[in-house]
């Protein structure tokens, strides 16, 4: 479904977005400067973001995805501020720490002609905030995060000559590279996200 569309089934318009969300009791303590830059982003890219959702009745999760489509990567400072906003302004979670969720460090990737990398988000700072506290990860939590895998795919639009991470596997047809490692480990940095591509011009 078209962003504009969604808007528009929740009853919402792009012009009174911005009182919605100072209305809405989940939302009315962001900033009017964050309001603001959500209401920019959605004004100039709507037409281009759609929402899809995926249900497996089997094991009865909904998965859903956000869509930018022909979104110059040029603009990716948009992107980082938007997840700043969005992180900081999210309820605590401690299975989404504020330093996964905030700043640059939500979208850490760059994409410069055929090169892309990404430097992990999984640091120092995020193992502290884990463990709180205590200086340990709690038994239980760590049982949750040992037993989620973590997937990131990448697609390229041409054949990738290299990838630099150990855990990535390629595609039959070279234009796709994924990554998947538990949770627990790359938050303990026993494994990384950290990648670098190389692929045909």
């Amino acid at each position: 479904i078209q962003i504009r569309d969604f808007l528009a089934s929740e009853g919402l318009t792009l012009e009174g977005l911005k009182d919605s969300l100072k209305t809405n009791p989940k939302t009315a303590h962001i900033s009017d400067e964050d309001a603001d830059l959500v209401v920019a982003f959605l004004e100039e890219n709507v037409d281009n973001m759609s929402l899809s959702t995926v249900m497996n009745s089997v094991d009865k999760i909904a998965k859903y995805s956000l869509n930018l489509n022909d979104f110059s990567f040029d603009k990716i400072k948009e992107i980082h501020n938007i997840l700043g906003v969005l992180g900081k302004n999210a309820p605590k979670n401690p299975m989404m720490p504020t330093s996964l969720t905030t700043g640059e460090k939500a979208f850490p990737f760059k994409w410069k002609k055929n090169k892309f990398s990404r430097t992990s988000n999984f640091n120092d700072e995020l193992l502290a905030e884990m463990k709180g506290e205590t200086g340990e990860i709690d038994d239980f939590l760590k049982m949750i995060l040992g037993g989620i895998q973590y997937k990131t795919v990448y697609n390229f639009p041409n054949a990738v000559k290299k990838a630099s991470n150990k855990l990535a596997t390629i595609s039959d047809d070279k234009k796709t590279v994924s990554i998947t490692s538990s949770l627990l480990e790359l938050i303990e940095q026993k494994s990384s996200l950290d990648l670098k591509v190389k692929y045909v011009k």
